[in-house]
């Protein structure tokens, strides 16, 4: 591990995608560009004492403040945590979401055609199976939870916004990559699954009202585009020798970014593919960050300022969350 010297070295990494062009059968396009610049990258630390960090979502407000909400890991005490920034170099202090004798995990964010900031989460707080629950940040706060029907079982998810309608994927016990769809804080309406195996489900709105959708099955990662619940084929993103974990995705311009977690001698490190429009993909691994395992990244980009975060496993065991702001 490098430290501070891998973070800048994984910066001139990403400058390269700015360059980078891809020719594919339907014409030539450009690959995701990231506004990175070596000695603009700041890293904000979250959790790594007794509450733990793991698990992040990240979403940027149309007034551009950055709101992030990661997993507790603290044994017995696993509940979600809040912080906002401005700029998304200096961040408010983590306050918790919601506190009981429950489990909350898989947070997601998206905010809504008028400004309305909705968070969906994985719980047990009804006393039988994990199911899906979505709250509204109401002022400084979130409101009271309300689970939502039809996702019982739920391990992972992630939620995007295609005009007014979220668009929302998880995993389900029995069932693999579902898919819903529907007014932000309201009933969803399931679409035709993007898997009926899969795992760690991502998603991304690209452009003209499609999206992109990502998983992980038997240590691959597969990827398919098309509108909600009209998916395309599958593409096989990424594979490895050893098992791929937590892709995340992230849509600029006319292509995309796709980081997920590889296995390595080291432990795991964040892995990074830009994509066109077409699903072609071109590798742009950078090196670790920082000195532990990494897993669990998150995008969020307000045009101006792109973030990455990720859940970081220390050496010592500690576990939190890492910003970086490009």
């Amino acid at each position: 591990m490098r430290g501070i010297k891998g973070l800048l070295e994984c910066c001139a990494c990403l400058v390269a995608l700015n360059a980078t062009w891809l020719v594919t059968g339907c014409g030539t396009a450009r690959l995701a560009s990231l506004p990175v610049e070596p000695a603009s990258l700041q890293t904000a630390r979250f959790g790594f004492g007794a509450e733990g960090g793991a698990q992040p979502a990240l979403c940027v407000r149309q007034d551009g403040t950055f709101v992030l909400v990661y997993e507790s890991t603290r044994t017995g005490d696993r509940h979600l945590r809040l912080a906002t920034s401005r700029d998304g170099r200096v961040w408010s202090t983590p306050e918790w979401v919601a506190r009981g004798e429950f489990t909350d995990k898989s947070p997601a964010l998206l905010e809504d055609a008028v400004g309305g900031l909705h968070l969906y989460f994985i719980s047990n707080r009804d006393g039988a199976h994990p199911q899906v629950y979505h709250s509204l940040y109401e002022g400084t706060s979130f409101s009271a939870a309300d689970p939502l029907t039809g996702l019982d079982g739920a391990q992972d998810l992630a939620v995007t916004r295609v005009g007014d309608q979220a668009v929302l994927v998880a995993e389900v016990m029995g069932a693999g990559v579902v898919a819903f769809a529907g007014a932000p804080g309201r009933a969803l309406k399931a679409l035709p699954a993007p898997a009926t195996a899969g795992a760690e489900p991502a998603v991304c709105a690209a452009s003209d009202g499609r999206v992109v959708v990502a998983f992980q099955r038997e240590g691959k990662i597969v990827v398919r585009e098309g509108r909600p619940g009209e998916w395309g084929p599958e593409v096989v993103a990424a594979s490895a020798a050893s098992r791929l974990r937590d892709p995340a995705l992230l849509w600029r311009e006319a292509g995309g970014m796709l980081t997920f977690a590889e296995r390595g001698e080291a432990g795991l490190a964040l892995r990074h593919k830009a994509f066109d429009a077409q699903l072609a993909f071109v590798d742009t691994d950078a090196p670790a960050l920082g000195e532990g395992e990494a897993r669990g990244a998150a995008w969020a980009t307000s045009g101006r300022k792109t973030l990455l975060a990720w859940g970081m496993k220390l050496r010592n065991g500690q576990q939190g969350v890492m910003v970086t702001t490009r």
